[in-house]
């Protein structure tokens, strides 16, 4: 079983999506997850969020992976300061008040992949 499965298990129960794995391209390479998606409550900074996830021990740098099904709705950007540190933000920058959360991130790798099919992910 994969790495971060065995730590999720071990945490609480796991919530599988009702669908097949899923399978993703890049410009380098294709990648075949072994599992259905994940239904995960996520905690960044104090700002708590549930989102779907894909798992797969393919993945070289991480081994899960963070969709703009995510990461779009829950207004969440990675961002560059001007010290060489990258933090990622929940919330609007452009906020008077600033994001509503902010973590200090340490980005390992870029990467960008897409699903073979089209595929529409309803909230």
């Amino acid at each position: 079983m994969n790495r971060i499965l065995k730590i999720l298990k071990k945490r609480s129960k796991i919530t599988y999506l009702d669908e097949e794995p899923q399978s993703f391209k890049s410009l380098t390479g294709h990648v075949q997850s072994e599992y259905p998606p994940l239904m995960l409550n996520v905690q960044i900074g104090n700002v708590h969020m549930q989102g779907r996830f894909i798992v797969s021990p393919h993945l070289k740098s991480s081994e899960i992976l963070l969709g703009s099904d995510f990461t779009v709705p829950n207004k969440i950007s990675i961002s560059a300061q001007s010290d060489n540190r990258w933090t990622l933000a929940v919330g609007p920058l452009d906020s008077p008040d600033g994001p509503i959360g902010e973590v200090p991130v340490l980005i390992t790798s870029k990467m960008s992949l897409s699903l073979d099919v089209k595929k529409l992910f309803l909230a």
